[in-house]
């Protein structure tokens, strides 16, 4: 997420200093979710590599 943010703020896309707490949520959620998804699916992957 951080390198995300660095790099909108760097090609001057946005600038994640003037986000509300409404937009960082907003930024925040998608980035949960697709962690959330990578974790569960390795963690399938690893289980059925086990048995």
């Amino acid at each position: 997420m951080a390198a995300t943010d660095v790099s909108l703020a760097a090609l001057r896309v946005s600038d994640p200093r003037s986000w509300k707490s409404a937009d960082w949520l907003s930024d925040l959620l998608p980035h949960l979710a697709y962690g959330a998804v990578a974790a569960a699916t390795l963690h399938h992957l690893d289980r059925d590599r086990r048995t």
